[in-house]
């Protein structure tokens, strides 16, 4: 998995 996929989820979810 990709670090950067992982942390746009990141952000993502703190935008929720």
């Amino acid at each position: 998995m990709s670090k950067q996929l992982f942390i746009d989820c990141i952000v993502f979810a703190g935008k929720l």
